[in-house]
């Protein structure tokens, strides 16, 4: 997955947009349609913001972005200056999260 943060935008004011690029567990090495087949009963992701390796909130979305709130960071580190380090797992209906996308932000993203 790859993995995109943005502090700027329609959302802002102290709120995180995070995003994805959904990859393919099932025929997804074809180069020639526009989007890989889903291979999956339903798109589902899990979201889990870590503080000190510990999992301190986590979050099961439907498309492929999040947005972490103000109030979520102020609750979560009591800052928005704080390192967040986040990941993401698309959720199979087989066999649950798989395999996470991780990236550690700071204020300056």
């Amino acid at each position: 997955m790859n993995l995109s943060t943005s502090d700027r935008g329609p959302i802002s004011n102290g709120a995180i947009n995070i995003s994805w690029t959904r990859r393919g567990r099932i025929d997804a090495d074809s180069w020639l349609a526009a989007e890989i087949p889903m291979g999956e009963e339903r798109e589902a992701y899990r979201i889990e913001i870590r503080k000190d390796g510990r999992l301190i909130r986590s979050a099961d979305v439907e498309n492929t972005s999040w947005i972490y709130t103000k109030a979520q960071r102020l609750s979560d580190f009591d800052s928005l200056d704080a390192e967040i380090d986040f990941s993401v797992a698309m959720i199979s209906a087989v066999v649950g999260p798989g395999r996470h996308a991780r990236k550690i932000i700071s204020q300056s993203i």
